[in-house]
């Protein structure tokens, strides 16, 4: 149980930093907007139009390769969720079954002391029957 939960908890953090390389990429893509926005308003030439143009397909690529690098993410923690979700179940089915094994070991040896006392009790008797 405890490996799966590890395992969940790496990939949870690998999601987290996943996400936030995602956002971060966003808001790269707002600020660019705005900065060629700002740089349009005023003199721009051709060649930094189109640097800027080639930038921005550039990051917003990035952007969906993230996405898919998030969503690839969050399939590989549901799975090791369900893993460990499954290997706790596992492990409280064994626990409640060690605990029935062990009520019943208990009740078997209070079911012998009882029979050897009664044997006891009617070897006791009998001698006292017997020889008196």
């Amino acid at each position: 149980e405890e490996k799966f939960k590890k395992e969940f908890l790496l990939k949870k953090n690998t999601l987290d930093l996943e996400k936030e390389k995602l956002h971060l990429a966003e808001l790269e893509i707002v600020n660019t907007i705005h900065k060629f926005n700002d740089l349009r308003r005023g003199t721009l030439n051709a060649l930094s139009l189109k640097n800027y143009e080639s930038y921005l397909k550039k990051i917003k690529e990035n952007k969906l390769k993230q996405e898919k690098i998030v969503e690839n993410w969050k399939k590989k923690v549901e799975e090791a969720k369900e893993i460990f979700i499954e290997a706790r179940k596992e492990k409280k089915i064994l626990e409640k079954l060690k605990e029935k094994k062990y009520e019943i070991y208990k009740q078997d040896e209070l079911k012998k002391e009882q029979k050897f006392i009664d044997e006891l009790s009617n070897s006791m008797y009998n001698r006292r029957n017997f020889n008196g």
